[in-house]
């Protein structure tokens, strides 16, 4: 009897164990009013296999690893911005990424457990999918996944096929730069293969990607585009600075009304897109204020003094311009 009371309890126990992690929800997903200032390696290599290196109540160690480019990445998960999206009046959501190399922007929108797709790629040369095509389904319970492949049509013709996996795979701990520590991290791998674009080929488009539970931007992710055939195990790496000690979240939405170059830039910002008068802020990456005043009549802000890295430039209320200074 006692032998039976204890396999029970084994069992029972290895039961619950294998329940104890949540599932990846909606909730824990990137809304609307999240934004994440982020440090870029473009080469990062990562040892050993990213597959196996994840499970429950894991811990992922990252601390160690460097960034070789002096500016950072800004993703922000807003409400509609751009022009372009005025051509999506289904979708309720733009996923705007600005780098020093360029943007990129996408469009979602939200329902019956499934985030939709309207448009994916560049701001101004993206892929628009109409009719919208399913991406996630959620919730996705611990080492289950999200497995849809939807139909692409250019008008009533059939332009190819995608394909969005989305495997969660991890819950545990993760550890950044700068002593930062996470707890409470999922562990999403999300593949999307394509064979909509006109050059026929198939583009596979491979993201390890790290949640806080409880929603926000991307705390870590591991990215990567194969065009027909494998390009090796080189990702380009993007890792969160600490929220604690960034500019505000509230204010630090790109205005991509507002170009500001030379940028990187020497000693002297231009700013184009604003009317001169107007009061600005520029901040450094902890958030420190480094000078204010009101924009000129050339539209000329002198940096001299500055140490080189990245800035955030406020100009009246919410319009905020990321710059390098070298």
């Amino acid at each position: 009897m006692k032998t039976t009371l204890s396999f029970l309890s084994i069992f029972l126990m290895s039961i619950g164990l294998s329940y104890a992690q949540p599932n990846f929800t909606f909730a824990d997903h990137p809304n609307i009013g999240d934004v994440g200032a982020y440090n870029h390696n473009p080469g990062y290599t990562p040892t050993g296999s990213l597959d196996t290196q994840t499970g429950n109540n894991y811990t992922w160690d990252f601390s160690s690893l460097t960034f070789t480019q002096p500016f950072w990445a800004v993703d922000s998960f807003r409400v509609k911005t751009l022009p372009v999206s005025n051509n999506f009046p289904n979708a309720t959501m733009e996923y705007y990424h600005s780098e020093a190399g360029g943007a990129h922007m996408e469009l979602y929108s939200y329902s019956n457990d499934t985030l939709f797709l309207h448009r994916y790629g560049s701001p101004l040369n993206g892929q628009g999918y109409v009719p919208k095509i399913a991406s996630i389904k959620f919730p996705i319970a611990f080492n289950g996944k999200s497995l849809i492949t939807d139909t692409v049509f250019q008008g009533s013709s059939i332009l190819g096929i995608r394909t969005t996996e989305v495997l969660y795979d991890g819950f545990g701990t993760l550890n950044l730069i700068d002593g930062v520590n996470y707890n409470n991290v999922f562990r999403v791998k999300k593949v999307e293969t394509d064979s909509s674009f006109l050059t026929e080929s198939v583009v596979i488009y491979t993201n390890y990607i790290w949640y806080s539970q409880g929603g926000g931007a991307p705390l870590f992710r591991l990215y990567k585009v194969d065009f027909g055939t494998p390009s090796g195990n080189n990702y380009s790496a993007y890792s969160i600075k600490d929220a604690t000690t960034s500019v505000s979240e509230n204010n630090m939405e790109l205005d991509p009304n507002i170009l500001v170059y030379p940028n990187p830039a020497d000693n002297i910002i231009q700013l184009k897109g604003i009317a001169n008068d107007q009061p600005y802020t520029i901040y450094n990456v902890k958030g420190g204020e480094m000078k204010k005043g009101k924009v000129s009549a050339d539209n000329k802000i002198h940096i001299q003094g500055f140490p080189s890295g990245t800035y955030f430039l406020q100009v009246g209320e919410q319009s905020v311009i990321q710059f390098v200074k070298e």
